[in-house]
């Protein structure tokens, strides 16, 4: 059973910004901005279809995670 927490009228409570929600989001969005960036690019023929799709997939994760990761710590920056 959690334990209810009773706070003094006038006092203030501290909101963080939830870190992996940043990173999760950031990283869809990469992955989605690799897929698409992979539908739109044409066949150089150095890859086949599905490395190029994962190439650019993990590669979009990546760095979206990585902003994602950046984003949140600006904003967790400036809330201090």
């Amino acid at each position: 059973m959690r334990e209810r927490t009773i706070m003094a009228p006038g006092s203030m409570t501290t909101r963080e910004p939830r870190v992996v929600a940043f990173i999760v989001t950031g990283a869809l969005l990469g992955f989605l901005l690799g897929a698409g960036i992979y539908l739109l690019d044409e066949d150089n023929g150095q890859y086949s279809a599905r490395t190029a799709f994962g190439y650019l997939a993990v590669f979009g994760l990546l760095v979206g995670a990585l902003l994602g990761a950046f984003a949140a710590a600006i904003v967790a920056g400036r809330r201090r």
